[in-house]
This record gives structure tokens, sequence and C-alpha cells, in this order.
């Protein structure tokens, strides 16, 4: 975290209102570049050293508790058995949850969160919290990140060991009724199917995706496509492009209508991680990181963990470095651990999630036929 002390007023169009000069507010270091922008790079910054961190070892029953997370809503949904967790032990304590404005929507039903509140945040205001626990960059750089499950390493921030680990994401009801409404189920199986996730990296190369979509079509089941379009597919009632659909679906929308799916396939993403943690069965591509540090925490999802002698190479892509410098995938501009996922095994392991007989199977594509004599 950070400390940010405009030298005059700037106006903030991400939450629209007026940031005073002169005051110090508490940012993440994420949010550094975005400010310094806003300001015209009249601004000075210092770290932001937590005065009264979090102890799992005294009561905190009647008193104010702030957690520091910001990243994407995957990122907030691990932090869930935390929050859980520490309202279990002190069904009194005040949560308070400081993210991104645009993603306040994670916590909006979850009982274990009271407030949510984006930045920036006047120091007065975070000082007068009664602890603070900071999960910034945890996911990235804690030294357990690499072998432990994603939930406990948050929870090792704050000194806890959790009873319950799986995540949990309550959509609300009212809006998965809009969606089934507005996209009302076929007499077939749904199919979800997210084509990126936010890392480059992470991405189960396109064209075998577009293998993978066809093959569930010529079965007959209904495909539904989330976050970006894909090209090239004909637009059928088995087929829909919710990106191209308008009025366009909020990321809440969207996550809400995950919950009319019998299943969702995508990479190391948002879609499957909120997927499993809503119950619908999901499958995840992975090969960068390992699918055993993240889907314990959600029992509906399973995974193909592709392996490669370059995986898994834990690779963030953070400071626009998409690739790792040393890496394959550096000259293919794919990782080349999740290209060797052939788009057959990804078919037959949707195929046996939702208990297909072979009557109901599309013909085994011919790459798999010539792979098995």
């Amino acid at each position: 975290m950070r400390t940010m002390r405009f030298e005059s007023d700037v106006y903030d169009l991400a939450v629209g209102k007026h940031l005073r000069g002169g005051v110090e507010y508490v940012i993440p270091r994420e949010l550094i570049g975005y400010y310094a922008c806003a300001a015209d790079g009249y601004l000075s910054l210092e770290s932001y050293e937590i005065g009264k961190p979090f102890d799992p070892n005294r009561d905190w029953n009647d008193k104010s508790i702030l957690v520091h997370r910001s990243g994407s809503a995957g990122d907030l949904l691990f932090i869930t058995p935390l929050l859980r967790e520490l309202k279990k032990r002190w069904p009194r304590c005040q949560i308070t949850m400081h993210c991104e404005a645009r993603y306040h929507w994670v916590f909006k039903n979850n009982p274990h969160v009271d407030v949510c509140v984006g930045p920036p945040l006047l120091r007065e205001a975070v000082d007068a919290f009664d602890a603070q626990i900071d999960l910034e960059s945890a996911s990235e750089f804690h030294p357990q990140a690499k072998t432990r499950i994603l939930t406990e390493v948050y929870a090792s921030v704050a000194g806890i060991d959790l009873s319950e680990g799986e995540t949990l994401y309550i959509p609300p009801p009212d809006l998965v009724e809009r969606m089934n409404k507005r996209f009302p189920k076929m007499a077939t199986k749904r199919i979800g199917i997210s084509l990126f996730s936010d890392g480059v990296l992470r991405n189960y190369p396109y064209q075998k995706n577009i293998e993978v979509i066809g093959a569930l079509l010529k079965a007959g089941l209904q495909v539904v496509l989330f976050g970006k379009s894909a090209t090239g597919i004909k637009r059928t009632p088995l087929f829909i492009d919710l990106p191209g659909e308008q009025p366009t679906l909020s990321w809440e929308e969207s996550t809400a209508f995950m919950k009319t799916c019998d299943l969702v396939l995508g990479p190391d993403s948002s879609a499957i991680h909120f997927a499993g943690a809503m119950g619908v069965p999901s499958l995840g591509l992975y090969g960068p990181f390992l699918a055993k540090l993240r889907i314990p925490s959600q029992p509906a999802t399973q995974a193909i963990q592709a392996t490669g002698p370059c995986a898994p190479c834990f690779h963030h892509g953070r400071a626009n470095i998409v690739f790792p410098s040393n890496g394959p995938c550096n000259q293919s501009k794919e990782c080349d651990v999740l290209a060797s996922i052939p788009p057959w095994q990804v078919i037959e392991k949707i195929f046996d999630m939702l208990g297909l007989t072979a009557e109901g199977r599309a013909p085994v594509p011919m790459g798999r036929m010539m792979s098995s004599q």
C-alpha cells in the first residue's frame, strides 16, 4: 500500500469525485500510474505502514477490520474463505473490504462482508480501523504461493488456519431469474465457454477452442460464450455470443448467467472460479499454474493439467512482460504447454462430466483416431 498526496485538487473520473490536494490518501500500488496521470505527475508517494496489524490471538468482537486487496474479481473470490473464518471466530467483528468499486458486486450477497469501500481512502479513515489485513500481491509474491492452495495463502497472511476452504459467491436470485427469462434454456445441455483470461499466457489457443466449440455444436449442445466474442461461428439457436448481445451484459450479469449452465469451460480465469463457487460444474485448462493450488477450494471444478519442461512457470504477466523471457512461449506467443492439450481431450472430458452416453457424443475427431492407431 502507498500513501498519496496531491499538490492541488484532482477530479477522479473512476469514482466521480474531487480529491483534495494536501490530504493523504491510501491506495494500492497497482493504481499509482493511474493517479500519477490524473494529477499530471504532481503528487508525492510514500510507503504506507500499517500501525495496527491484525493479530489472530486477540478478540475482535465489536472491532473493525479493514481488508486490502486490489486485482481482479477472481483474486477477490479466493479471499472469501478467510472472510468466513473471521466471522466464524468473531461473529460481531465488522469487516470492511477495500477493493476497486467495479468489483464490489463480488461481495454484494456475501454474509461475511459488512461494507465495501474503494480507493482512494483518506488515511485518517484507514488509520481509524482497529486492525488491517494487507493482501496486496499475496498471490503473486508470497513465499508459499507456489506450494499452497491460494485460499490458504491469503489466510496465512492473517496468521489463520482455515476450518472451511470453499470459496463463496451468491448471485442475486432475481438476476439469475432475469437471465433465465432473457435466454431460455433449450432441451439440451448448455455449455458456457470463456475463451480468454486476463493473462495471455493462461489462454488455451484460439483455434483449438474453435474446434472444441464446433464439436459441441455438432453434438447438439448449446454453447454460450463469455467475455469476448469468437469470429467465424454462425449464429444459431444453439450458439449464444453474450459479448455481442444488446444491451450488453455487465460482469455481474454474465456471472449470474453461468448459474444457468450445465458446465463452464475456460482457462485459469474468473469464469471457472465463479462457476465452481456457485456449484456449477466447470472445467479449467491449466499449464503455467497448478490446478491443485486453485480448484480444491471449488469442489465442482475439475481440470486438465498440461505438463512440459517449462511448466509450471508461475508467470503472472505483470509490468507488460506477457511471457517469460526464457520460455519457448516468448517466441510462439502462446503457452506451448497449454497448446499441447488436444481438442479431443477437452471434448471427451466435457462429455464425461456431463454424463453423456456414447450415443449422445459427437464423432471422435480425426486427430484422436490417428493418435490411437
